[in-house]
C-alpha cells in the first residue's frame, strides 16, 4: 500500500518538475535563431577558408558579421512563418513547415531544446552559398 503512495507522489513530482521547466515560446525561438547563425557562421569559416577570392572573403566576412545586426529581423519572420510549438504543458513539441506540411523537428524539455539527430544533420549540410547565390539572382 506505502509502495503505491510513494510511487503516485514520484509521478506527481515529476510532471511537476516537467511542467515547471516546459521551455516558453521565447527559449525555444531564441534556440532556433542562435542555432542558424552559428551554423551559418561555420559554414562561413569553411568558405574563406577554401577560397582564395577576396570578392568572397570580403562578402564572407560581412555577412558573418552583420548576420546577428541586419539579419535579425529576416531570421525572425523565417522563425515565425515556417516553425511552429506545441505545448503540451509537460514538453514542447517543435514543428518545421516543409513542403505544406508541418513535421516535428524536435522536443523542448527541462528548460533546453534538443532537436533530432536527422534534423542536425540536415542543418549541417544545408548550402548557404547556394541559398545566397539564389538571393542576389
Amino acid at each position: 500500500m506505502k509502495i503505491k503512495y510513494i510511487f503516485l507522489l514520484l509521478i506527481v513530482s515529476i510532471a511537476g518538475i516537467l511542467f515547471y521547466t516546459n521551455p516558453s515560446k521565447p527559449v525555444v525561438d531564441n534556440f532556433i535563431k542562435q542555432k542558424f547563425i552559428s551554423v551559418f557562421n561555420d559554414k562561413v569559416s569553411q568558405e574563406i577558408s577554401q577560397s582564395n577570392d577576396p570578392k568572397l572573403r570580403l562578402l564572407a566576412n560581412l555577412g558573418k558579421n552583420l548576420l546577428p545586426l541586419a539579419g535579425d529581423q529576416w531570421i525572425n519572420e523565417k522563425i515565425d512563418s515556417r516553425i511552429r510549438n506545441k505545448n503540451y504543458y509537460l514538453l514542447t513539441v517543435i514543428e518545421l513547415n516543409y513542403r505544406d506540411q508541418w513535421n516535428p523537428i524536435g522536443i523542448g524539455i527541462f528548460n533546453r531544446v534538443f532537436l533530432f539527430p536527422k534534423v542536425e544533420e540536415e542543418i549541417n549540410n544545408f548550402d548557404f552559398k547556394e541559398e545566397f547565390n539564389k538571393l542576389l539572382h
